[in-house]
């Protein structure tokens, strides 16, 4: 797994509730390697639309530092 821990890298949603009781969904990404994390948006409402867009932001800011994301195989 040390091997691999730079191109490893982990999303989730969080769910959190604001102090007038509104939930909000955030999506956060953490890079292994490095532990460094990201949160990529928030919204009270996450669409379909709204998720591929954060990952497509994830991927072009990877591509902003000189890393390329590939995908596994299905």
């Amino acid at each position: 797994m040390r091997a691999q821990a730079d191109a490893l890298l982990a999303c989730d949603f969080l769910e959190t509730v604001t102090l007038s009781g509104a939930r909000i969904y955030v999506f956060a990404a953490i890079e292994h390697g490095s532990r460094r994390s990201r949160v990529m948006g928030a919204t009270a409402h996450p669409t379909a639309s709204w998720v591929v867009q954060a990952a497509k932001n994830l991927v072009l800011d990877f591509e902003d530092v000189g890393c390329r994301a590939r995908f596994p195989d299905p």
